[in-house]
């Protein structure tokens, strides 16, 4: 299972589509303090930006290196900066479909679907979720740092992060005034 920490900023992704065609090797083990200069990120947010990356089908992995994939050059030669909404909405499918390492995202978007977020429903939902593709239940640690923290990070932002589009701006989830997330 990819290490999601922490949910990704969108400077991430920019940082990553300019540097990666000069430093295939940004990513490996032997290259984190590297990375971290680059990318101006903490060591373990070096592997979550690899994560979320990897995800939206921006990198890909190939014979020990790193290469933008299709979409990444395709963004990297017409909307470096991310500022297209439409470039969002693929990055938002990539990351929502079938098979997507961000499985939570994935979950949530294609199978909880209640009409108001309620916290507490969705830990029991996506723990239900987890107990059917995995031998053992979902631990507390599991679900409070590596599943709620990044999706909650990704869609509405902490007081470090102001979150991504995909979560007020697209509508994917907006926060109410009971502040029940």
């Amino acid at each position: 299972m990819a290490e999601f920490k922490f949910g990704f900023e969108e400077s991430w992704f920019r940082l990553i589509i300019k540097n990666i065609p000069e430093h295939p090797d940004l990513f490996l083990p032997g290259s984190v303090e590297k990375a971290q200069d680059i990318l101006r990120l903490g060591k373990l947010k070096v592997g979550a930006a690899r994560a979320w990356a990897e995800a939206a089908g921006i990198i890909c992995k190939q014979k020990g290196q790193f290469l933008l994939t299709s979409l990444g050059r395709l963004i990297a030669r017409h909307d470096e900066y991310l500022e297209e909404d439409g470039i969002w909405w693929v990055i938002h499918y990539n990351l929502a479909r079938q098979g997507s390492d961000a499985w939570f995202y994935s979950f949530y978007l294609n199978e909880f679907a209640p009409d108001t977020f309620h916290r507490d429903d969705f830990e029991q939902a996506i723990r239900e979720h987890w107990d059917t593709t995995h031998e053992k239940p979902m631990t507390d640690s599991v679900y409070k740092k590596l599943v709620y923290p990044p999706f909650k990070q990704l869609l509405l932002g902490t007081e470090d992060s102001k979150g991504t589009r995909l979560g007020s701006k697209f509508g994917l989830l907006t926060e109410g005034e009971e502040k029940d997330t």
